[in-house]
């Protein structure tokens, strides 16, 4: 037969550590502070339960990732920082989405990620020692299409311009974050 027991707070009734032992002869009470814990011999879960009046008192279920259980308290509270930050990541995931979905031009849609931003930014700048120049590009279909220099310089200047506007709408909403307090306030924070 095996004895269970748990460590708890006393002042917030928060188990601290718990577990079984298999003869209550051989228990041996793990050292604790008896000024600031407590042993109960009952079983609970550390992770979904607190001790209140000497038993074990279900926390609920967790409303969020970033809900926390304050003890003191008894509830469920939210992490304002955690979730703001996810949030972010979300906003920030949807922004490079958005960024690498391609960018249309003249019927023709090119690769638009960073790396491809940065190859067509240095055809620009080549291109513009000789304007008269033609150049074969890889489309994000891999067909190719023949771009005159103007061409060129008119797409980087516009996935340039598409790229900041993107990040400054990013920065919008991070403002928006920021300055929200509540769950529901972030839940309404979207790309």
């Amino acid at each position: 037969m095996n004895f269970n027991f748990v460590i708890y707070e006393l002042s917030t009734g928060r188990i601290m550590r718990g577990g079984s032992i298999s003869s209550e002869s051989s228990f041996v009470c793990p050292k604790h502070d008896p000024t600031t814990h407590a042993m109960l011999p009952i079983k609970a879960d550390m992770w979904t339960q607190y001790i209140a009046d000497g038993v074990a008192v279900d926390m609920g279920p967790k409303p969020s990732a970033d809900h926390e259980f304050d003890f003191g308290s008894k509830a469920w509270r939210l992490n304002l920082d955690a979730a703001r930050s996810r949030t972010w990541c979300l906003i920030k995931s949807a922004r490079d989405r958005e960024i690498g979905a391609g960018l249309e031009y003249a019927g023709n849609v090119f690769d638009s990620d960073e790396q491809a931003m940065h190859r067509i930014v240095t055809a620009a700048h080549a291109v513009q020692a000789s304007p008269s120049s033609i150049v074969a590009w890889t489309l994000a279909d891999n067909s190719y299409v023949s771009l005159h220099s103007a061409d060129i310089i008119k797409i980087a200047s516009f996935m340039w311009h598409r790229f900041q506007a993107l990040f400054e709408k990013g920065q919008r909403l991070r403002e928006q974050i920021q300055q929200a307090t509540t769950q529901a306030q972030l839940d309404a924070i979207s790309w």
